[in-house]
């Protein structure tokens, strides 16, 4: 039993043994310090590196200051080469103006006679102002301005006040009284025969800035004729004035003469500038409504005008469409209510029976355009007030 506990015993110390690490051999925490050699030969590497380095900036400067020495010696050069450049050009400018002087003179006293001789201007000379033209870089409420101030200009309505209004109507007027009114107080407007028919679409439209108003178709034809044959081209007619119209335009007795000239030069201007030459043909392959659409870019027109432009190009004839005298003639009574423009165009051509359409149709528009509008008609300076079955008054 001994022997057993001595050999058990022995067999623990040796598993224990085993089972304990070895213990390992401590490390140095002091680092070892440099040598003496190694400390001189950084030290060395160091100031070398700081000597290349001033040498590099002093190679630099030296560089950097011959250039600037250089630059400086040029301008200097440049300098006095422009100033003895100066000094010739001030002593030649002085030549000259000693020569010139007397025919300056000269010229002075030459302007001061011929204005002295000029004849007075003439009073249509004195009537020329500025163009309203409608300017895109303008706001809209300036454009808005301006078109009404063209409107009052070359307004063919007379002021209308009456002595009394009289009782409500009760029916609406007869056709024919309507358009005597309107040919009585805003002038009618004149057709052409086919063989006298000015053969351009622009010279139609001149025909009819002279003809809308006017007494006499012929005066306004012969001068569309005048106009375009007394200039060389539409440039020479573009850049003319209107007493320059007036001048071979006075013998045709034609009302408003110097307004109606500067109409058609503002109109000319705008074709141009439109289509970047003086042509309208294409209008005559558009429809109707595509005319008068294309017409109404024109401000020189107005929208009377431009349906006046646009029958004269279909011969004179027909009806077109447009909102104006179609108020008109709901409001007064002449047209039955209705919502289609065909059945409007149709009842227009019944209740007139043909009769000068081109007068009642012109004449409406402008009518509707400036009082008998859709917002607040001015119902008390229409002339039709006392024929109207819906006046306001």
């Amino acid at each position: 039993m001994a022997s057993k506990r001595k050999a058990s015993k022995k067999k623990a110390k040796k598993s224990a043994a085993k089972s304990t690490p070895k213990a390992e051999p401590k490390k140095s925490s002091a680092k070892k310090e440099p040598t003496s050699s190694a400390k001189k030969a950084k030290a060395g590497g160091k100031s070398s590196s700081k000597n290349a380095v001033k040498k590099a900036a002093t190679k630099a400067s030296k560089k950097s200051t011959a250039k600037a020495s250089k630059k400086a010696a040029a301008k200097g050069r440049v300098r006095k080469k422009s100033a003895v450049v100066e000094t010739k050009v001030v002593d030649a400018s002085a030549k000259t103006a000693k020569v010139a002087a007397p025919a300056e003179k000269a010229k002075k006293t030459t302007s001061k006679k011929a204005a002295k001789a000029k004849p007075e201007p003439k009073p249509e000379e004195k009537k020329v102002e500025e163009k309203n033209h409608r300017l895109r870089s303008q706001p809209v409420e300036v454009q808005e301005i301006d078109v009404r101030i063209a409107r009052e200009r070359y307004s063919r309505i007379k002021p209308f006040t009456p002595r009394s209004f009289g009782p409500d109507p009760k029916k609406g007027p007869k056709p024919n009284d309507l358009r005597d009114t309107l040919n009585r107080n805003m002038g009618k407007a004149l057709p052409l025969s086919a063989r006298n028919r000015p053969s351009t679409v622009v010279e139609l439209g001149i025909f009819a800035i002279f003809a809308l108003g006017a007494k006499s178709a012929k005066a306004a034809l012969e001068a569309t004729k005048r106009c375009v044959t007394n200039f060389a081209d539409w440039n020479e007619f573009r850049i003319s004035e209107p007493y320059e119209f007036c001048e071979f335009l006075e013998d045709l007795n034609i009302p408003e003469l110097y307004d109606r000239c500067e109409r058609v030069l503002h109109f000319v201007g705008d074709v141009y500038q439109d289509m970047n030459e003086v042509t309208l043909e294409h209008l005559r392959d558009c429809t109707p409504d595509d005319r008068l659409e294309l017409l109404s870019r024109y401000q020189s027109l107005g929208p009377a005008l431009t349906h006046y432009l646009g029958l004269a190009i279909q011969d004179f004839e027909g009806v077109i469409f447009h909102y104006s005298w179609a108020r008109v003639g709901q409001r007064s009574g002449v047209l039955g209510r209705s919502n289609s423009p065909k059945t409007l165009g149709a009842n227009l051509m019944k209740a007139f029976k043909g009769n000068d359409l081109l007068s009642v149709q012109v004449n409406m528009i402008e009518l509707g355009e400036e009082i008998c509008t859709s917002v607040r008609p001015n119902c008390k300076s229409c002339c039709l007030v006392q024929m109207c079955v819906n006046r306001k008054v």
